[in-house]
């Protein structure tokens, strides 16, 4: 299923984004804008400067919260790398979240 199949199953034949997307002229509109978005705007480095900004602002915070899940090497290593939480999962570094979901989203943007 592609990421933007969704809406037919959440949406009743007579939403508005229901009828938006099964008309071909707006659905080709949409998916335009979909393509501009994802080629100017979801980047890695676009992202990073985001994601650098919500630490600075974060990090106090996180540094005081005593139940915190992993130390804060891991919290700043994340950006870029997966870290392992607890023993079972892995939270994928955020910046190769948009690395290998960017062609993905991309492919189905059409």
């Amino acid at each position: 299923m592609g990421p933007f199949e969704w809406f037919k199953s959440v949406y009743s034949r007579s939403s508005f984004v229901y009828q938006l997307l099964g008309n071909n002229y707006y659905r080709k509109k949409y998916f335009a804008h979909i393509r501009t978005i994802i080629e100017e705007y979801y980047t890695a480095a676009d992202l990073k400067a985001w994601i650098l900004n919500l630490q600075t602002i974060s990090t106090p915070h996180v540094n005081a919260d005593p139940n915190k899940p992993h130390n804060m090497s891991k919290f700043v290593s994340n950006i870029d790398n997966p870290v392992n939480y607890l023993i079972t999962y892995t939270i994928a570094g955020m910046t190769d979240v948009v690395n290998n979901r960017k062609p993905y989203l991309q492919s189905h943007a059409t």
